[in-house]
């Protein structure tokens, strides 16, 4: 599980400066997929209401960008496991 960006808003909303603070979430590359995946995963994102956005920045697809890095092939079949798109390729 992502606990990155669910340890951020969790922060953010918890803090007595920013508790009703509007949030924005940018995430880049693997970030991109580890925000989503908590977003779609995680309840308590998806029903915070001080998200307000989110911009996530995924140049490739999780596979790809997994097979490049030379990782083994079970770690991109575990990824895979979640993705709508791994399926779309194969």
């Amino acid at each position: 599980m992502s606990t990155g960006p669910i340890a951020a808003v969790e922060f953010m909303s918890n803090h007595e400066v920013y508790i009703d603070a509007n949030i924005g979430l940018l995430s880049i590359c693997m970030g991109a997929a580890s925000t989503t995946f908590a977003y779609g995963m995680k309840d308590d994102l998806q029903a915070n209401t001080n998200i307000k956005s989110m911009i996530a920045v995924q140049p490739l697809t999780y596979n790809f960008f997994l097979q490049n890095l030379g990782l083994p092939k079970f770690v991109t079949n575990a990824g895979s496991k979640y993705s709508k798109i791994s399926e779309m390729l194969v």
